[in-house]
């Protein structure tokens, strides 16, 4: 009855939600703002919070900061890309630690116990893991410009 009740409240929530968001969208987009810093090697560096579109006049952004190029639906896609790697490194780089003293702790309060120290150990090694795919999601957005660019 209690999961009922919560979905009973969330539904509302999440699809209020959505119809704001597609209230916003009459259009087809033909501009974007960055989420993040893209390089496409062609020796224009787009920065953060960039106006990137088709044409001259968009409505998103303001008139000092707008790019005109053909390419910009695949430098939107890049910033934002770059802007979830950046993410997803951070809440990692935040978790890795904490996984990595809770493995500890079980290690060191195991006593003879030897389930609790694989259970540490298995923190410890799983917090590692975390710690590469945590390096290598900042590595992403380069890599896949680094491929579209040649």
């Amino acid at each position: 009855m209690n999961k009922f009740l919560k979905s009973l409240v969330l539904l509302p929530i999440l699809l209020f939600s959505f119809s704001v968001s597609a209230i916003d969208i009459n259009q087809p987009l033909d501009c974007c703002i960055l989420k993040s810093d893209v390089d496409m090697g062609d020796g224009v560096p787009y920065s953060k919070g960039d106006t990137v579109g088709s044409e001259e006049t968009c409505l998103l952004g303001g008139e000092a900061d707008h790019h005109v190029t053909k390419e910009w639906g695949l430098i939107c896609l890049l910033g934002s890309v770059g802007s979830v790697a950046h993410w997803v490194f951070i809440v990692l780089m935040v978790t890795v630690p904490l996984m990595i003293m809770l493995g500890a702790y079980n290690i060191v309060t195991s006593g003879v116990d030897p389930k609790k120290i694989e259970t540490g150990k298995n923190y410890i090694i799983y917090a590692a893991i975390g710690l590469l795919v945590g390096l290598f999601a900042n590595a992403i957005p380069n890599f896949i410009a680094s491929l579209i660019s040649g």
